[in-house]
């Protein structure tokens, strides 16, 4: 029989923050998900359940097998070999077609072990999940969307007991989420899935929230969970402001105490002064009022504590991640053309020829399925590929930011990045932009794979958008990718408010809309 237990999990990053805090979870069979906000953990908390990641402190116990999908495992793989590479079916296709050549040869049939139809079954597979076909394509030349699904399709293929999932609706477009989703609903064993999509989320019947180092359990799906939370968190202020009054009305009580103590000591003075009471009855009288004073400072000081302590557990519970508050620059309003493709075609990826112009203040909702080649058309503005044919004229600089945030060095720390990708900063401002994408002092210091996606996202962005002494056309490739919802909807506002010029790639209609999008242009595939 299957089990997975973690038993008082805790998790401390270099920077000294705790990032996870004693906590147990207990995996059941079926359809689980975890969710939270950018930074909150969960990906380390998935590394740790995966054993990619060592223990810091606490237990994992685990019977069955156990498949892993990482956040960020694509780009690796863009730089690896062919797809069959990936699918670790180099052998046995090698092995066929020497055999279909005419070798004779023991090890060769041994390799196949009787797989006579692998290549005609893998190439139909391919093209069902909407790929070329051929096992021989190299990785490069897949879109995000693709080696995501191609990934998944082999982790689905091999039906591990338990299946740890991190963001894998990540580059897919509506066809792939759509996919993906039926895949969960119909795997036979135990899935515990990360995510921000409400609609993937909507599905999943036992949702984990992780904030502050601690886990919470939801039941019902998505829109079940927004509402427990809401009415959490309307029980948690009504709370919160219950224990503010009463600490209001001790507060007050004490003053009014304190100041009749001190009316009946200056009474007291009077009377000593006088001479009109017995000197050994004052005395009495002050030595009984100085012990009730203390006894009531001391009520008064527990008091004080319990309601200090109600209000620490009340703030807990609050949702009070750290709201961003980064502008994009605002600059001078250009006119013109800005940017013009005729007949562009792509070196590679199944668009058809482009045509475009871009002018300065135009935001461009570039469409596609997985694999049209919106990337590529991003590369190709940016000029880090060179078209086969057509014409590319750009009057501004590029800035582009594609999936993986390439643009960051991963092993020097937040505040070098931002500073070397936007040295207009000084060292103050470049501190406040940071704390203002909500990353806290710890992590400026830090190297930035240390951080999540969202928050690498955050970064880049906020690098690409610094004033320039010219205002860029932004090509921004999904960048709604590993975002929080409250990240994403921050960032889809600051867009439609910017006066510049972008071309946004993203698979969320209601995203793209949002930031502001005046136009659009939809890859679509060539036919055969």
């Amino acid at each position: 029989m299957s089990y997975f237990f973690a038993h008082h999990l805790s998790y401390t990053l270099p920077d000294g923050r705790l990032l996870l805090q004693s906590l147990d979870i207990s995996l059941q069979a079926g359809l689980q998900g975890l969710t939270g906000a950018n930074g909150s953990g969960k990906s380390v908390l998935l590394e740790l359940l995966a054993g990619q990641r060592p223990l810091q402190q606490g237990s994992i116990q685990r019977q069955g097998s156990l498949g892993y999908f990482a956040q960020l495992q694509q780009q690796g793989w863009r730089q690896a070999g062919p797809v069959a590479d990936l699918l670790q079916l180099r052998e046995p296709l090698e092995a066929l077609q020497r055999i279909m050549a005419g070798s004779c040869a023991e090890a060769d049939f041994e390799r196949l072990a009787e797989q006579w139809t692998l290549a005609e079954e893998l190439a139909a597979q391919l093209q069902a999940l909407g790929l070329s076909g051929d096992v021989w394509q190299p990785c490069a030349e897949l879109s995000g969307g693709q080696l995501s699904r191609l990934l998944l399709w082999q982790l689905f293929r091999q039906q591990p007991d338990w299946l740890l999932l991190d963001e894998p609706g990540n580059h897919l477009d509506a066809s792939g989420r759509a996919w993906l989703q039926q895949q969960l609903l119909a795997y036979p064993g135990a899935v515990l899935l990360i995510s921000h999509d409400p609609a993937l989320l909507e599905v999943v019947p036992v949702l984990y929230q992780l904030q502050q180092g601690k886990l919470q359990r939801y039941g019902g799906g998505f829109s079940l969970y927004q509402s427990q939370q809401r009415a959490e968190q309307q029980a948690v202020a009504q709370a919160l402001a219950q224990r503010k009054k009463e600490q209001r009305q001790l507060e007050h009580s004490i003053a009014q105490r304190e100041q009749k103590a001190q009316r009946r000591a200056r009474s007291g003075k009077l009377q000593r002064a006088s001479g009109s009471q017995s000197k050994l009855l004052l005395d009495a009288r002050q030595n009984s009022a100085e012990q009730s004073g203390a006894a009531r400072k001391r009520q008064a000081d527990a008091e004080r504590r319990r309601l200090q302590q109600q209000l620490g557990q009340l703030m807990e519970r609050q949702h009070n991640e750290q709201a961003l508050s980064f502008q994009l620059p605002t600059q001078a309003q250009q006119a013109g053309e800005q940017l013009r493709l005729q007949d562009l075609v792509l070196c590679f990826g199944l668009a058809e020829p482009v045509s475009l112009v871009v002018s300065f203040g135009d935001k461009l909702w570039l469409q596609g399925n997985n694999g049209t080649g919106k990337s590529v058309l991003l590369r190709t503005i940016s000029g880090s590929l060179a078209p086969r044919a057509g014409l590319l004229r750009c009057s501004s600089p590029c800035h582009y930011l594609d999936q993986y945030f390439s643009l960051l060095d991963l092993e020097q720390t937040a505040l070098d990045n931002l500073q070397q990708l936007a040295p207009c900063l000084g060292a103050t401002e470049a501190r406040t932009a940071l704390v203002a994408i909500g990353l806290a002092a710890q992590q400026w210091t830090q190297p930035v794979r240390s951080l999540s996606g969202g928050e690498r996202m955050k970064l880049a962005l906020l690098a690409l958008t610094r004033p320039q002494p010219q205002m860029p056309l932004l090509l921004l490739d999904e960048p709604d990718n590993h975002l929080d919802l409250q990240a994403k909807a921050y960032l889809a506002r600051q867009l439609a408010n910017w006066p510049g010029s972008f071309v946004l790639v993203s698979h969320d209609e209601g995203f793209a809309r949002d930031c502001g999008c005046n136009q659009q242009l939809a890859l679509t595939q060539q036919p055969g």
